[in-house]
């Protein structure tokens, strides 16, 4: 109630479900030093200072061991002034424990339900390998295991959040019809549940009890909970829309079915509630959140809007502004948020590839989670590890490995002690971490390391997808593909043919788990094509291949050295053995490999008619380039010529030498020069390497007519 000039606020503090009320909790205003103790009636008085009705307030309710139920937040949330003295403010509390075990109640409930879901699903699949002989049927029974496993797939991703909604409901504020309902629920009984709340029974109870109308929206919610618990969520959707047009400014409502429609792929739906939300009159800390939340949502998603990135980044920056601004007065309240929001606006540039910003966004939240984890490290660990995996990314995508390394063991040693505690929680970011941690070695080519990573990584996603296939087996799948692609590279760096094989088994393995997926679904899809199309990569590569390889990778190598090599003795002497290496392999090789390495062979008695140039060695030079050019079957080696020209010039045979360069003299050699510009840049270095002879002023005289 407020006193004269509307400067107190008084309301009531009560405790979830029996509605006793709560002494000695402390309730104080945002900014504000005066505060007020409930009485033993749970009743408080709060000073006001400047307000008036309508003003929207941030209050602070905090008694050790207790929660605030039915907010967007647990220790605070808003309220506006009434215009009515006689209208309490009702605050209802939660012991923390007791809210853990709800919360643990109602999730076991819930996996119950998961539970039942999967055996149906298995025992479908079990009778999908007894009709081989029926395609029509087996189409059909797939279709519908699909479908199964896609509700399976959303209820795990959406469970958390509907718990913790449904542990907020108020029984000793609810109708009848809900304490009755979440009796049933309570025993695990969700259809029972749902059955004792028709929609004809909700819809008649909201059109009498207009004096009760926060019961009737309230009915619509808890319905909308208790069918997408039993993975109905086409009749839950109905529910929640329901009460959405019973009551559209009711902010907790709005965006508990903004996030359901945003999981359901509604994403201009959800998009129009979180709009919706910020016309309310709201308290500047909800806005950050529903503009973060519009952010996350727009980021990258090119199904919510046209430019999806740059809508992500205004929200994103309008919260920044909004979360800095209260964070400045409140420190310990409002800081775990912007660190919140400067990750997602990291994640968004770092997509976009502005990685000096994103790093700058990334290293405040950083700064920010290390100075609450010294506050409260059981809180605050996860986030801060999930930071520290951001910047290893970005460091990856920057090629700065080292530090990249650094961000990624650290995350590490976090996510490994959170897992120990909390192994059902944890070990999917744990395997996330090791996976881009095998990336980064795979880039450093320590391979060792990257292989080890990339196990460990597929250990843990396997033991998940092992006890929910539905929610896992495309982390499997992405990692096999990963994991297979490192072996590829394995292969091609040794030319072993066992690592193509392990690729292969990997590979197999995703072939496997992608045949669960019989209707379109579209990650599924992504990985059943790079797949199939990497399976065919390695399949190419036969033992014959890969010896073939190899040779041609250690021609490679020795031409290099060959390259740098300053002396041009030396490089004759190199080049007449990789001649000898290439005779030994064609003798060995298969007739297809024969006929592949004598066409390098050839190419490797050309490049040594200019070696024997640069020795000057002009008759040698002379009689192998003629050999060379006979070679008329094993591609094009009429860029001897201006060595066999070189040659000629060098031995005084200036006639002979003027045929070719007359002959050539102006045409193209290759896209970029022509023959003088070639044959001219051959007599600059030849005289470089101090290799003369008196006729090279002929030749020069001739090219430059």
């Amino acid at each position: 109630m407020l006193a004269q000039q509307n400067s107190i606020l008084r309301g009531v503090v009560t405790y979830q479900n029996t509605g006793k009320p709560i002494k000695g909790v402390k309730i104080s205003e945002l900014g504000v030093a005066s505060s007020s103790i409930t009485d033993d009636d749970g009743a408080f008085e709060l000073k006001l200072p400047g307000k008036k009705p309508g003003d929207v307030v941030t209050l602070f309710a905090r008694l050790d061991g207790h929660e605030v139920v039915g907010k967007l937040n647990n220790t605070n949330f808003s309220e506006a002034i009434r215009t009515d003295p006689t209208q309490l403010v009702t605050v209802v509390m939660v012991r923390t424990t007791d809210r853990k075990a709800n919360e643990d109640k109602l999730r076991n409930t819930i996996d119950k339900r998961l539970s039942e879901q999967n055996q149906q699903i298995n025992a479908m699949l079990a009778k999908l390998d007894s009709l081989s002989t029926n395609p029509e049927e087996r189409k059909a029974l797939s279709e519908q295991i699909q479908a199964l496993s896609k509700e399976v797939e959303m209820l795990t991703a959406s469970r958390d959040e509907l718990v913790k909604r449904m542990a907020e409901t108020d029984l000793s504020q609810a109708s009848a019809m809900v304490k009755k309902a979440f009796e049933e629920f309570d025993k695990g009984n969700i259809k029972e549940a749902i059955a004792l709340m028709p929609d004809d029974k909700l819809d008649a109870f909201m059109a009498s009890a207009r004096d009760a109308f926060r019961l009737g929206v309230e009915n619509y919610m808890v319905k909308a909970r208790f069918l997408v618990a039993d993975l109905k969520f086409g009749e839950a959707k109905e529910n929640y829309r329901k009460a959405i047009r019973e009551d559209s400014m009711n902010l907790e409502n709005l965006w508990e079915v903004a996030y359901f429609l945003q999981e359901q792929n509604d994403y201009q739906s959800a998009i129009w509630l979180f709009k919706r939300a910020l016309t309310l009159p709201i308290t500047e800390r909800d806005s950050a959140g529903i503009l973060n939340n519009l952010g996350t949502l727009l980021r990258g998603n090119i199904l919510a809007a046209e430019n999806p990135n740059e809508e992500a980044e205004v929200s994103f920056r309008k919260a920044l502004d909004i979360q800095r601004r209260i964070a400045a007065k409140n420190p310990e309240a409002f800081m775990p948020e912007l660190a919140g929001t400067l990750n997602n606006l990291g994640l968004l540039l770092n997509a976009n590839d502005s990685f000096t910003e994103a790093e700058k966004s990334f290293d405040e939240a950083l700064k920010i989670l290390r100075k609450l984890v010294d506050r409260n490290p059981k809180m605050y660990l996860l986030p801060l590890a999930k930071t520290l995996h951001h910047l290893g990314n970005l460091k990856t995508d920057i090629e700065n490995y080292d530090e990249a390394e650094k961000f990624y063991k650290e995350a590490l040693s976090i996510k490994r002690k959170l897992a120990e505690k909390n192994p059902g929680t944890h070990l999917l970011s744990l395997a996330a971490t090791y996976s881009s941690l095998g990336i980064l070695y795979q880039k450093k080519q320590s391979y060792l390391k990257a292989d080890s990573a990339y196990q460990v990584s597929l250990i843990i996603y396997k033991e998940l997808a092992a006890m929910n296939p539905n929610a896992y087996n495309l982390e499997v799948c992405l990692t096999n593909l990963n994991y297979a692609k490192f072996k590829r590279e394995l292969m091609l760096k040794t030319f072993d043919v066992k690592y193509k094989n392990e690729a292969i088994h990997l590979l197999q393995d995703n072939l496997l788990r992608l045949m669960n997926f019989t209707t379109f679904h579209q990650r599924a899809w992504l990985y059943q094509v790079d797949t199939e199309a990497l399976m065919d990569n390695l399949n190419g590569f036969t033992p014959e291949k890969l010896r073939f390889d190899a040779t041609i990778d250690k021609i490679a190598l020795h031409e290099r050295e060959i390259q740098k090599e300053p002396t041009p003795s030396i490089k004759v002497q190199k080049q007449r053995e990789l001649l000898q290496q290439l005779q030994t392999a064609i003798k060995d090789a298969s007739p297809e490999s024969q006929r592949l390495l004598t066409g390098y062979y050839i190419q490797a008695q050309g490049s040594l008619t200019w070696y024997l140039m640069l020795n000057n060695e002009p008759k040698e030079a002379e009689e192998l380039a003629r050999q060379v050019l006979r070679y008329t079957d094993y591609g094009d080696m009429e860029w001897v010529n201006s060595n066999l020209a070189l040659a000629l010039l060098y031995q005084g045979k200036w006639d002979d030498a003027k045929g070719i360069y007359t002959y050539y003299k102006g045409n193209p050699y290759d896209k970029a020069r022509n023959w003088t510009e070639v044959f001219l840049q051959d007599l600059d270095d030849l005289e470089a390497a101090g290799v003369k002879h008196p006729d090279v002023a002929k030749a020069r005289a001739l090219l430059r007519e």
